[in-house]
């Protein structure tokens, strides 16, 4: 009967996933969105295919200092801490259009290898890592993963999340930020980790 109750309760409180929907497809870079229950933001996931080793493309990831040249609408980035070579946590500012306030969040990202030289990093939100600060409003909640997945002399990049922006977003100014920062990232990562390819 207790094994019963558990499993009523395993059903009634995850939430159904909903399908993909291809939202763009443009230089060799797809984005997917979907809806998630009880958010008014939508979930992402891109793709593209990098002339690089998956190792190449996380030691990117991994300078995170980096960043703000490179990741749309970042005007600050730095790494807090790193507990070891493959765990990071990363304070990151993005710039909204006005009169939003600008949004701040810190990432932990955990890197795991396979034998087979793939790479997955999964990227969370900690948003109690430091105190809040003036003038920005903080993520409350964000999570995704980054996919590296080995081909050849290539890798497949699937990136993926959701994040709650916080505040008063309006919804068609969040999603569009949904297509167009995911594919302008993937652009910027394979010129950075290709050049000239």
């Amino acid at each position: 009967m207790r094994q019963m109750i558990v499993i009523f309760i395993s059903l009634v409180t995850i939430s159904p996933l909903l399908a993909w929907e291809k939202a763009l497809e443009k230089g060799g870079v797809t984005i997917y969105t979907r809806e998630v229950a009880g958010s008014s933001l939508k979930e992402f996931k891109a793709e593209t295919i990098v002339d690089a080793s998956p190792a190449s493309i996380l030691a990117i990831l991994q300078n995170a200092d980096t960043m703000v040249q490179w990741w749309p609408d970042c005007i600050e980035s730095k790494v807090l801490k790193r507990p070891s070579q493959k765990d990071w946590y990363v304070y990151f500012v993005t710039k909204v259009p006005f009169p939003l306030q600008n949004r701040d969040t810190i990432n932990r990202f955990e890197a795991k290898e396979d034998k087979e030289g793939n790479i997955n990093i999964l990227v969370q939100a900690v948003p109690n890592e430091i105190p809040e600060k003036a003038g920005l409003v903080r993520i409350p909640e964000l999570k995704g993963s980054w996919s590296l997945q080995k081909s050849g002399n290539q890798t497949k990049v699937i990136y993926q999340l959701h994040a709650n922006p916080a505040g008063n977003i309006p919804a068609f100014v969040a999603n569009s930020s949904v297509t167009d920062s995911p594919y302008k990232a993937l652009v910027k990562l394979r010129e950075l980790a290709a050049p000239g390819k």
